[in-house]
């Protein structure tokens, strides 16, 4: 039935659909928003956006998840470098502000 109601919805409008939620999850706060802008992008409903995500096998609070691991991990390490260098007596490097 809704491959009947979005019949002009190409397979390639979906992939862009589903990166574009990927792409927005760091930048709102919860997977939910993330779908409802883009479902709103496309006019389409959330579930569609929910349902191409699932058949392009992307779980988006695992995307979600792992998204913001990846940052926290990435400001551990970035912690650690100024941490070692100043308990070396060392100025920070570039990129510490």
């Amino acid at each position: 039935m809704s491959s009947q109601r979005y019949r002009s919805i190409t397979d390639e409008t979906r992939q862009r659909a589903v990166k574009q939620v990927t792409e927005l999850l760091p930048h709102t706060t919860s997977v939910a928003q993330a779908v409802r802008v883009v479902a709103e992008r496309f006019s389409v409903s959330p579930n569609s956006i929910r349902n191409w995500m699932a058949n392009a096998g992307i779980d988006p609070t695992q995307t979600l998840a792992e998204q913001r691991l990846a940052q926290a991990q990435a400001q551990i390490a970035r912690l650690t470098e100024l941490n070692e260098a100043l308990a070396a007596g060392r100025p920070p490097t570039a990129g510490s502000e």
